[in-house]
C-alpha cells in the first residue's frame, strides 16, 4: 500500500487523502502568529471562497520557500508564520519579516496557494487569491530491488508536508492546493544522494507522476531481468540477457553459472573476456561427456566496475540442457508395410514424439497416389504421380495423425515418406510400404471318378479369392463356350451314350473385381475306358 501523510499532524507519517491544508495550522501551536488587522482598515491581500465572497476566518500560512519539513520533529522549522483573516477575508502581514515565501490558505474543504511570493518591510506584495478545491499527488520510487523501498521519504519544500514511500514504491499525498511544487526523495541507506524534482498540482484533480522517481545510488548495482533468452538443444546453446545497468563506470558483467545436480560452487566467471553487452551466450556441447542425459544449471550475473568492484547478485535463472542424443523425434507408423486388395480402403496411423521439441509439421510425401476428392482420403495410382499433404501440428512435443487412402484397380507397390519436423527445422522420416495385390481367385472341385455312359454325374465347385469373393461360378458342359451360372457351384450332368474320347467340363469363377484377369478356369475331361467313362485329369 502507498505510504500517506496527514496534514493534521507532523508526527503522523501518513497523509490521508482529501484533509485540506486548514488543518496544519491547527497542528502547529509554537508557530510564529502575526497580529491580525482591523477587520475594516488595512491594504492587505484578500482571500475569496469559490462564490467571490470573502472569506472569513480563513487560516493563511507563510512557509520559507527553502523549508524542508523535517519528520519526528516538535514543530516545523522556524519562520513558519500562521494567520487569519478578517471579516472582509482580509489577512495583516505586520511582523511578518521580509523573504520569499509560499503562502498556503484554508477555509473549511478549500485550498489554496501561491508560491514564491516576496514580502518586503513595506506594504505588502501579495496578490489576492481564491480558495479552491484540494489535489492529490501519487507516485512510484524505485530502490534498489534490495533495498526496502519504505526506507525512502517524499518531501514537498517550501511546505511542511511530507510523506514515507510504501514498501511497494507507492506514496500518495492528499490535501494539496492547485500550484507548483519543489520536491526532494530521499532515503536514510547509505550510498544514495537525493533526487530534486517536482510537480504541478491542479484543483479537485488526482497528478499521478507516470516516470519512476530514482535517487542516484552510488553503490555498484544489481543486475536485474535477468531471463533465458534461447534455447538451442540440437547445439547445446543457451542465451541469457538482462537489462542494463545506469552504473557510469561500468566496466562489464560477470556471468557465474553452477550445476543445479550439486551443491553450488561459487566459481570464477565463465566470460573469459570483457562483457559489456547485455546477453551472454553459453555454449555446452563440451559438457555432454560421459553419456549425461542432462544437464541443469543455474546463471547469475554481476556488475564490476572499473574499480575493480563486483556486485552482489539479485537474481538467477535454471535451465535444463538435454544432450543432442536425446532430441530425436520418434515416428512410428501402423502398419508398417500395409498390404490392400484392387480398391480398398486402409489408414496408417503415424504416432510420434520428442521429449524436448516441439512438432511443428507433420507431412506425407508419396509417389504413385494422389488426392481424391476428400483430401484426406488420397487415391494410389498406377502411375508415378507425387502426392504431398502437410499437416500443421499444435506446438506439441507428442501427438499422432492418421492418414487414409484407396488402393487404385490394378497391383502395384506404393512408397510413402511420413516426415514429423520439428521446431528446431529438422526432418525426422518414416518410410512405408503399401503393396495393391490382387489373387486370383481359387478353384476347387470334386475328384475324378470313372462313369458309365447314361450316368447322371454330379458335379461340386467351389471359389476361393485371398481378398476379394467370387461373384460368380459357371459351368460349360461338354466344352459348347456357353457358361451357365450356378447358384454355389453344383451342377449335374448326364453322361452321353455316344462313343467320344473328351467331353470337357469347364469351370470358371470370376471375383469381385469382373472382367479383367480374374477369370479362372477348370477344365474336366471324360474318356472311354474298357468299362465305361473315366473322368480325366485336370488342365
Amino acid at each position: 500500500m502507498p505510504a500517506k501523510h496527514s496534514l493534521m499532524s507532523p508526527y503522523n507519517p501518513l497523509l490521508k487523502l482529501g484533509l485540506c491544508l486548514s488543518l496544519v495550522f491547527s497542528a502547529c501551536q509554537t508557530d510564529k502568529v502575526a497580529p491580525t488587522g482591523d477587520s475594516g482598515s488595512g491594504a492587505g491581500p484578500k482571500i475569496f471562497r469559490p462564490d467571490g465572497t470573502p472569506a472569513a476566518g480563513a487560516r493563511v500560512q507563510l512557509v520559507p520557500v527553502d523549508n524542508n519539513p523535517k519528520p519526528g520533529l516538535a514543530k516545523e522549522a522556524a519562520g513558519v508564520y500562521k494567520l487569519e483573516t478578517n471579516a472582509d477575508g482580509k489577512y495583516d502581514l505586520t511582523g511578518v519579516p521580509a523573504g520569499q515565501y509560499n503562502v498556503f490558505s484554508a477555509q473549511g474543504d478549500f485550498v489554496a496557494l501561491q508560491d514564491s511570493v516576496r514580502v518586503n518591510d513595506g506594504p505588502a506584495t501579495i496578490k489576492n487569491d481564491t480558495l479552491a478545491l484540494p489535489g492529490t499527488l501519487s507516485g512510484f520510487v524505485a530502490l534498489q530491488p534490495n533495498h526496502n523501498s519504505n526506507s525512502a521519504l517524499v518531501q514537498l519544500l517550501g511546505t511542511t508536508v511530507y510523506t514515507n514511500v510504501g514498501e511497494d514504491g507507492r506514496f500518495e499525498i492528499g490535501g494539496l492546493a492547485a500550484g507548483s511544487y519543489a520536491a526532494v526523495i530521499s532515503t536514510s541507506l547509505s550510498d544514495y544522494s537525493a533526487l530534486f524534482t517536482g510537480f504541478s498540482i491542479k484543483a479537485g484533480a488526482r497528478t499521478d507522476r507516470k516516470d519512476t522517481l530514482r535517487p542516484p545510488y552510488q553503490g555498484v548495482p544489481l543486475v536485474t531481468g535477468l531471463h533465458v533468452a534461447m534455447i538451442d538443444t540440437v547445439n547445446s546453446r543457451v542465451k541469457i540477457a538482462w537489462n542494463p545497468s545506469r552504473r557510469t563506470d561500468l566496466l562489464g558483467y560477470a556471468v557465474l553459472r553452477d550445476s543445479l545436480n550439486a551443491p553450488r560452487i561459487q566459481g570464477q566467471p565463465i566470460n573469459r573476456s570483457r562483457l559489456t553487452d547485455t546477453q551472454y551466450v553459453d555454449t555446452l556441447g563440451s559438457m555432454f561427456s560421459g553419456g549425461v542425459p542432462e544437464q541443469a544449471w543455474e546463471y547469475r550475473v554481476i556488475v564490476q566496475t572499473k574499480s575493480g568492484k563486483f556486485g552482489e547478485w539479485f537474481e538467477s535463472v535454471g535451465v535444463r540442457v538435454p544432450p543432442p542424443s536425446a532430441l530425436m523425434t520418434i515416428v512410428t507408423v501402423t502398419p508398417k508395410a500395409p498390404t490392400l486388395r484392387l480398391g480398398e480402403s486402409g489408414q496408417i496411423i503415424a504416432v510420434f514424439s520428442s521429449p524436448y521439441r516441439k512438432i511443428s509439421a507433420l507431412t506425407w510425401t508419396a509417389h504413385g497416389m494422389r488426392a481424391g476428392e476428400d483430401p484426406t482420403r488420397p487415391t494410389l495410382l498406377p502411375y508415378t504421380d507425387t502426392l504431398k499433404i502437410v499437416r500443421y501440428a499444435s506446438a506439441a512435443g507428442s501427438g499422432a495423425d492418421t492418414l487414409r487412402y484407396t488402393a487404385g484397380l490394378i497391383p502395384e507397390t506404393v512408397s510413402l515418406v511420413c516426415v514429423a519436423t520439428n521446431d528446431a527445422g529438422i526432418d525426422w522420416p518414416a518410410d512405408i510400404r503399401i503393396d495393391v495385390v490382387h489373387t486370383p481367385p481359387a478353384v476347387q472341385v470334386s475328384p475324378d471318378t470313372i462313369v458309365m455312359p447314361g450316368t447322371v454325374l454330379h458335379l461340386r465347385g467351389r471359389g476361393t479369392d485371398m481378398f476379394g469373393k467370387p461373384t460368380k461360378l459357371e459351368w460349360d458342359i461338354g466344352g459348347t463356350g456357353v457358361f451357365v451360372p450356378t447358384a454355389r457351384g453344383d451342377t449335374d450332368v448326364t453322361v452321353p451314350n455316344h462313343m467320344f474320347k473328351l467331353f470337357p467340363c469347364i469351370l470358371r469363377v470370376t471375383d469381385e473385381y469382373g472382367g479383367l484377369i480374374l477369370n479362372r478356369v477348370l477344365k474336366k475331361s471324360f474318356r472311354y475306358p474298357e468299362n465305361g467313362f473315366e473322368l480325366a485329369k485336370s488342365v
